[in-house]
């Protein structure tokens, strides 16, 4: 995780890039892995810290009055240092046991209920999200009547991108809190690859269609959890 006073932040957070780099290189500091530039068309062996990264994408760039916590004066607050950084202290531990359970064939419905969470926040904190304004129908469900609801009551955050971003998105707990029990209530699959196989991106989650017999489509979101595993969740296949 950068720290408070840089303004480039993660778009992906490094705890979760460690789980795609070599053993060996895990447990260090700045663990390095093997990276594609999709620009350059070159791959280099770099640290995840260096990697999946924007330039003040989460920053809010005016004095807007709608600042969620009162006790930040920063007037550039960074939400990372002070939402998302917490997300992640959390989640660190997590992840990595979640990993070794799943390995080991083993996995509980604490461990779905949060890692559901955990994508929820990923999906959300997407740029793409931020730019296309796209999470009043993503994914699984609707808030567009609480998105109106917002803009009625807070016309000026409009103005704001990130503000928006940060209120109606990856800071909106009652959106992530419905996008966590949807997507806990559909089918998951775990797909393994033990010669680590699997890679993710700066946008680790993957929405699919799959055309059925009947002319319908089936629709998955994908999200590979480690070098080793791989999540599917499906809509439409409900499971008490």
């Amino acid at each position: 995780m950068l720290n408070n006073n840089t303004k480039d932040q993660h778009i992906v957070p490094v705890c979760y890039l460690r789980n795609f780099c070599a053993e060996r290189e895990q447990e260090k500091k700045n663990p390095k892995t093997w990276c594609y530039d999709k620009l350059s068309k070159r791959s280099k062996f770099i640290g995840v810290e260096s990697i999946c990264y924007s330039h003040k994408i989460y920053s809010i760039n005016r004095n807007s009055e709608i600042i969620i916590d009162n006790s930040i004066k920063d007037k550039e607050t960074i939400f990372e240092s002070h939402y998302l950084h917490d997300i992640e202290n959390a989640y660190a531990p997590f992840l990595k046991d979640v990993i070794d359970c799943l390995l080991k064939h083993k996995f509980s419905g604490e461990q779905k209920r949060k890692l559901s969470t955990f994508i929820a926040i990923q999906y959300l904190r997407d740029p793409m999200i931020k730019g296309l304004c796209s999470w009043k129908e993503e994914p699984f469900c609707s808030l567009t009547a609480e998105y109106n609801k917002l803009i009625e009551e807070h016309p000026e955050i409009k103005e704001d991108p990130s503000m928006m971003h940060y209120m109606y998105a990856y800071g909106n707990k009652e959106l992530i809190t419905l996008m966590t029990k949807t997507m806990a209530t559909y089918e998951w699959t775990f797909f393994y690859d033990m010669n680590d196989g699997f890679y993710t991106s700066d946008s680790p989650l993957c929405r699919g269609y799959e055309k059925l017999d009947n002319g319908k489509k089936k629709e998955h979101l994908l999200f590979p959890i480690s070098k080793n595993i791989l999540l599917q969740i499906t809509k439409g296949f409900q499971v008490n």
